[in-house]
């Protein structure tokens, strides 16, 4: 009897407990507890390089196109139609002569990371002009007098120090947007400030704009019309926060990114900083500015 059931204990003795099962278990998870953080990491870093490697073929062909027409972009369309032929994007350009972009999906002018949205956004492009860093909308690229190009002298703060495109995450294209929706992420929405903002008050419109409680989802802006090519982002607000509009003060729209901590800027000499979230709106007023000889801190 014994020499019969020998083989049947050995089979039970073979098996896993439930403890070795939970260490195993718990070990797995401590792995991928370790493991997923990494990749995911990794992923947001090649994202940034991606962005910043479209960023620099804009500021690139900005230059390539005032070697030739000896001014930047924007005098004949608007800044990114003007560039489509030095971005490769030629037939583009020659099927549409008004210079449109809104309606064109164009690979390298979005972000990776608003793929994501597909088209239940507005633009099909993420990287916008610098629009100045006033509330009026100056000291910028935008908005062009035809005739009354730019050149490079007239970046008279520095090619250095002066921003010329950075990114924005594309807004959400609903004409009339759930408040649940914009809750949930207000960057992607534009705001109406329920306060008056005293004029030329640039600190007391970023201080309203960052409050929510002094601001309502805009309901009667479309965003398929205001962020148009002819559209830039704004320096008045700092990077990474909801674009704002005020009683006699147009449409702020800030630098924004799907990158952690900071958004990519071109700057006119061609090269492309990650400029961070906290930088100081001095500092981020100035990098805005090409013309207004304010002091430039760190970036």
């Amino acid at each position: 009897m014994r020499s019969a059931r020998q083989p049947e204990v050995q089979a039970l003795s073979a098996g896993f407990t439930v403890v070795e099962l939970l260490v195993s278990t718990a070990v797995i998870g401590l792995l991928l507890a370790i493991t997923l953080p990494a990749v995911q990491q990794s992923r947001q870093a090649a994202s940034r390089m991606e962005c910043s490697s479209r960023l620099k073929q804009l500021a690139l062909a900005s230059h390539q196109y005032h070697d030739v027409y000896g001014h930047w972009p924007g005098a004949r369309y608007e800044p990114l139609a003007d560039l489509l032929p030095d971005l490769e994007k030629r037939p583009v350009i020659e099927n549409d002569s008004a210079g449109r972009l809104v309606s064109r999906r164009l690979g390298s002018l979005l972000c990776p990371l608003d793929n994501n949205y597909g088209w239940s956004s507005s633009t099909p492009f993420s990287y916008f002009v610098n629009a100045g860093s006033d509330l009026r909308k100056s000291g910028g690229f935008l908005p062009f007098e035809k005739g009354s190009p730019l050149r490079i002298r007239d970046i008279s703060d520095g090619l250095s120090m002066t921003a010329m495109w950075s990114e924005r995450r594309r807004a959400i294209n609903l004409f009339e947007p759930e408040p649940q929706l914009c809750e949930r992420d207000p960057v992607r929405c534009f705001w109406k400030l329920t306060r008056i903002i005293p004029p030329g008050d640039e600190t007391a419109f970023v201080q309203i704009c960052l409050s929510s409680s002094d601001r309502v989802v805009n309901r009667q802006h479309d965003s398929r019309e205001i962020l148009g090519p002819n559209w830039g982002y704004s320096h008045a607000l700092p990077p990474n926060v909801p674009s704002c509009s005020a009683r006699g003060i147009g449409q702020h729209d800030p630098a924004t990114s799907h990158h952690v901590g900071g958004v990519n800027v071109a700057l006119c000499d061609g090269s492309v900083r990650f400029v961070s979230d906290q930088v100081s709106m001095d500092s981020w007023r100035a990098l805005g500015s090409r013309s207004g000889y304010e002091p430039l801190g760190d970036f």
